[in-house]
């Protein structure tokens, strides 16, 4: 029975710093590669995770077991451009190494969101857990710290939500709707602040740049991404001034965290319809290019959903509680409660099919590599 022993490089720090693609199969490439990125970077904690899986190789391979090790790379932007590249790099993994089971070398930080690829299409027989140790100086915590809120999971998930809350809030206290006299200062500058730390966190230049390559190359190969993406962009601009002048024209908000709460509810259906339409237009691009559709198409799109309505309804309770309770309003108990039911529901029933879908795949795909014995 032959073990696989995977390191999961998510945010490809090993392809950004090294220039080396993945996925790394072997002894010696996996050592090269770790030696490689070490040197780039000495503080790079994958390192260490690459060092480890190929020290659990040997001792597989001391106690007599069949064994190879692998390293699968995703994407430095992370979200679901990592998890494609990542489920498609392990298939060619398992394609050429054709493990019964895996072992996963984790530093702890990206396993619930790559466990479900790795689980779809490999059995787990173990996580080991690596975390590098040490004694740091106050200086040494400083720069730890700061070094660790400009990784990309925090710049992401703390960076950008906070950024936009500046961009709209100042877009907001320009319009002096609800201030006496117009606090147009205070909100032109965190417009400015907030789209500058903005472009920063998402990394626009380096989007951009890489847009544009993806742009001249699906021209030539005729895809259908660069026009959906831009169609999916449009789409989001509208909504944001649709949702925008549904709040100056409603009444009865006096502060700007009241006008942004409004804008918040208005603007989530927006954004859920550019991303199925974006994720739409993937499903139709790969189905013309590749005549094939993935399942992970259709979960992603009710995830969408789902998400859409768990979120509009947790929004419109607590607008009741920041907004609407002062005015002696009752709670919309049946509306939050319906809302984000059916978004519970659909997730629950999508998550469902997805995996009898995967497991009726992953069936067939053992029967198709089984010999057909000669009679």
């Amino acid at each position: 029975m032959k073990t696989l022993v995977l390191s999961v490089d998510r945010d490809n720090d090993l392809g950004e710093k090294t220039g080396l693609p993945g996925p790394v199969i072997g002894r010696e490439e996996c050592l090269k590669a770790a030696m490689e990125l070490g040197l780039k970077d000495p503080e790079e904690t994958d390192t260490n995770g690459f060092f480890k899986a190929v020290s659990m190789l040997d001792t597989l391979l001391k106690e007599g077991k069949e064994a190879e090790v692998a390293i699968i790379t995703g994407n430095k932007y992370l979200g679901e451009r990592a998890d494609r590249t990542i489920a498609d790099q392990l298939d060619h993994v398992l394609d050429k190494v054709k493990p019964q089971k895996a072992i996963l070398v984790s530093d702890g930080v990206s396993d619930e969101a790559i466990m479900p690829i790795l689980q779809s299409r490999v059995k787990i027989d173990h996580v080991m857990i690596h975390t590098k140790y040490g004694v740091l100086n106050w200086e040494e915590k400083i720069y730890a710290i700061l070094r660790y809120m400009g990784h990309d999971s925090i710049r992401i998930g703390i960076g950008v939500p906070l950024t936009l809350l500046m961009v709209f809030y100042g877009a907001f206290a320009i319009t002096g709707y609800f201030d006496t006299p117009r606090n147009i200062i205070g909100g032109a500058l965190l417009v400015v602040i907030g789209t500058f730390f903005l472009t920063r966190a998402l990394l626009l230049q380096e989007r951009l740049q890489e847009y544009f390559k993806e742009v001249r190359r699906d021209i030539r190969t005729a895809s259908l991404s660069p026009i959906i993406a831009l169609v999916a962009m449009i789409l989001l601009i509208i909504g944001s001034f649709f949702s925008y002048d549904a709040v100056v024209k409603e009444t009865g908000w006096v502060a700007t965290w009241q006008a942004f709460m409004l804008f918040a509810i208005s603007i989530t259906w927006w954004v859920s319809a550019a991303i199925l339409l974006r994720l739409g237009g993937a499903f139709v691009d790969s189905y013309i290019r590749f005549h094939k559709v993935k399942a992970s198409f259709l979960h992603d799109a009710m995830q969408v959903v789902a998400f859409s309505f768990i979120i509009y309804g947790a929004l419109i309770g607590l607008n009741f509680f920041l907004v609407e309770a002062s005015f002696g309003a009752g709670f919309p108990m049946l509306e939050v409660s319906l809302f984000i039911i059916i978004g519970v529901v659909i997730a629950a029933l999508s998550a469902s099919v997805y995996r009898v879908v995967k497991s009726v795949i992953k069936k067939n795909r053992v029967h198709a590599d089984r010999p057909v014995p000669i009679k």
